[in-house]
């Protein structure tokens, strides 16, 4: 079967290699370092030297009052207050409770400690610590959020133990990748107007192709049940993509695993066959009971528009975003629809596009099934 893909989708990541996997696998003071030197404190106004790299300072967050300072992957140094991370991250308790922190390397007179996450990682982080709360990562909350952003301060906070942090952004996560039917499917909108919409409703600045990383984030913070929808807006990314993967805001490059990756491409395949079935089991379920012309729309349903949905079902393709969408606001609609939908009397019509949402509701509550993963939020009786 010829597969589409949509090209007019807004494009815009999956888990890096160097990712911890599991919070079990960090040793907390092992695992990060006071580097102890003398306190010969070499700085200059915008950077200080050492072993001959020069660790420039974030221009937001360097607090002159602040306490500690944290420098990111031996390339920016945050400035910021040693007892608000604390209270925060039993981690970083710990790395700033060490004895020899006061005797260590010093900037500006203040003990640094070193971590080797990305610098735009650990900024998103600090940002919502150092400024906003993390409850306005509550998914309830109308603060506008960057997808990095999002991914920085689930992932930062799982490593540090900021269990506010993690609540927030798994919160936020499944208002997003878990939608009940009644909202998505249900909508009288097209594709890109839906996509658009549901941003909005979520204050989320994303891209399709986000997906990649959010399904590796949503594994790392063991939530199933966002899973199916991830994988869906991942089959919806160019074949080529969705193999390679996206580049990062730090450099790195997002990609699904093997299993994961192997998913879309049998998820897609499912989803191409059942969009395909969508008019033949609306025009199947058809009562006609308000039909006001049952001699003229019964034969185009029937001996017209039928047939010529069957005879055409392996040469036609559909964009995959359009499974769940309405008959009417498909683009393009499905060519046997476009021709012979004109023929049908307004109550046949609305009939003929309501059944195709029940068929898309059904495959919906399917989208685990078809992905092969485990959601106890998409369970259902299909049509199908």
């Amino acid at each position: 079967m010829e597969h589409s893909w949509n090209n007019d989708l807004d494009g815009g990541s999956v888990t890096d290699s160097e990712k911890i996997d599991d919070i079990d696998d960090i040793d907390t003071l092992e695992s990060f370092s006071v580097v102890s030197t003398s306190s010969t404190d070499v700085q200059r106004e915008d950077a200080v030297e050492r072993n001959g790299t020069a660790i420039q300072k974030d221009g937001e967050l360097w607090l002159d009052d602040g306490t500690v300072v944290i420098v990111a992957n031996g390339a920016v140094a945050y400035r910021v207050y040693k007892g608000t991370l604390g209270s925060v991250s039993p981690v970083f308790r710990d790395l700033m409770a060490d004895p020899n922190l006061k005797d260590s390397e010093l900037m500006d007179g203040v003990p640094v400690v070193r971590v080797d996450d990305a610098p735009e990682n650990l900024r998103h982080f600090l940002n919502f610590l150092a400024q906003p709360r993390f409850d306005t990562i509550h998914p309830m909350s109308t603060f506008p959020l960057s997808y990095a952003s999002l991914a920085a301060v689930g992932r930062i906070g799982r490593k540090y133990q900021v269990e506010s942090a993690v609540h927030a952004v798994t919160s936020r996560l499944l208002r997003f990748f878990a939608p009940p039917p009644t909202l998505w499917v249900d909508s009288t909108r097209s594709w890109y107007d839906r996509w658009q919409w549901w941003k909005e409703q979520n204050a989320l600045e994303i891209q399709v192709d986000d997906a990649i990383d959010a399904v590796n984030l949503i594994r790392l913070l063991d939530e199933p049940a966002a899973l199916p929808f991830a994988l869906y807006l991942c089959s919806l990314c160019d074949p080529v993509q969705l193999r390679d993967g996206i580049v990062q805001e730090d450099g790195s490059i997002a990609r699904l695993s093997d299993e994961d990756f192997g998913r879309c491409v049998r998820g897609s395949l499912f989803i191409a066959q059942a969009s395909h079935g969508i008019l033949q089991y609306a025009i199947g379920s058809m009562k006609q009971g308000r039909c006001q012309r049952l001699r003229v729309c019964t034969p185009v349903l029937v001996d017209y528009m039928s047939r010529a949905h069957a005879a055409g079902m392996v040469a036609e393709s559909y964009p995959l975003s359009d499974v769940f969408v309405r008959l009417n606001f498909r683009n393009p609609e499905p060519d046997a629809y476009a021709l012979y939908s004109g023929q049908l009397c307004s109550w046949c019509k609305e009939e003929l596009c309501s059944w195709s949402v029940t068929a898309a509701r059904d495959i919906f509550l399917k989208l685990s099934r078809m992905f092969d993963v485990e959601s106890d939020t998409l369970v259902g009786r299909s049509a199908f």
